[in-house]
């Protein structure tokens, strides 16, 4: 009798110190992309019993945002990859103990440039120059990029130094110094500028004017040469035959000179292009293109901000209407 005491005495000292090893934080933080687990190991200290470990169950609060996925032991979002930021209230229950928590969903991390360009090349007295366009940035929150062009003078020749910085809506944010270089338009016409994401090239009015003029002047030169070709209209007569005729007759053929076909006016390239998708963008190479559509279409921009599923591509015309090696993307679909 003494002896089933003391087992049975160990025995509640055993389920008592169990439920002393039951403890829950208030709290948990859990970074955003990351899963939010339904398993009690992610919630309960490293050293828990094994025993209490086993028989915690994690219930999370009924919420439209997401459901319970078994086979993954998370919770598996109703819209995107992900669980947006915010709270989600749980519950462990061990026994007879029941204890209420929090998980806390938040953006700490800042976002990253993609493809940084560490030099851009601008044309003095360019217009319609937008900074924020020559660079691009990845996050997982919506991203604005803004530029510290204090020092920057587009009105004059030089090199400057500017800071661009990406910042999500959780104001994470991420700064890079970048060299602008202003260069004369005869630099910029025989070296070229750097285009902006969207593959426009700012020029200056100058430029404008320039590229007109020697359009015109082009289009005036093969017009007169049209003109003097217009003015011999004779065409070639072949000689007669005159075997069959009664000899002494012969017959007079009358040659000319062949008539020169107009010559097609010509067209200057100006940096823009024709057949663009409706994303707007030109690229230098189809792989350029894979990867940017496949990155984009599973950002946060593509499950909150627009309902494509998929994309086309295809190679496009500059503004004369020539064939390029350029490349541009339609978004296509809708997700279901």
């Amino acid at each position: 009798m003494k002896r089933l005491s003391v087992v049975l005495y160990m025995m509640c000292l055993l389920a008592a110190c169990a439920k002393d090893n039951f403890q829950v934080e208030e709290t948990y933080a859990v970074e955003l992309g990351s899963k939010v687990s339904t398993e009690a190991k992610a919630y309960l200290a490293k050293d828990t019993d094994k025993e209490v470990l086993k028989g915690t169950v994690i219930t999370f609060k009924k919420d439209k945002a997401y459901s319970v996925d078994k086979k993954s032991r998370s919770l598996k979002p109703t819209k995107g990859k992900y669980l947006p930021v915010g709270k989600y209230h749980a519950t462990a229950v061990y026994d007879d103990e029941k204890e209420s928590f929090v998980v806390e969903v938040k953006d700490t991390k800042a976002p990253t440039f993609v493809d940084l360009k560490e030099e851009i090349i601008i044309e003095v007295n360019a217009e319609n120059v937008d900074l924020s366009k020559y660079f691009k940035a990845e996050d997982l929150s919506e991203t604005k990029i803004s530029v510290d062009k204090a020092k920057l003078d587009l009105t004059k020749e030089g090199t400057y130094g500017i800071t661009v910085t990406a910042t999500d809506t959780y104001k994470n944010a991420k700064a890079e110094k970048v060299v602008v270089k202003v260069v004369s338009l005869e630099v910029a016409e025989k070296n070229g500028v750097t285009a902006m994401s969207d593959g426009t090239k700012p020029q200056s009015k100058a430029l404008k004017e320039k590229t007109a003029k020697d359009t015109d002047k082009q289009e005036t030169q093969q017009g007169q040469g049209n003109a003097n070709t217009g003015e011999n209209t004779n065409t070639y007569t072949p000689p007669v035959n005159n075997n069959n005729r009664p000899s002494g007759n012969t017959g007079n053929g009358t040659t000319n000179n062949p008539v020169t076909p107009p010559a097609q006016n010509t067209c200057v390239f100006d940096g823009t292009y024709q057949d663009l998708g409706n994303s707007g963008l030109v690229f230098d190479t189809k792989e350029e293109v894979d990867a940017y559509a496949n990155e984009w279409l599973y950002s946060v921009e593509n499950e909150n901000g627009h309902d494509y599923s998929g994309y086309i591509a295809w190679t496009v015309r500059d503004n004369c209407g020539a064939e390029t090696q350029k490349w541009t993307i339609n978004w296509e679909g809708a997700r279901k």
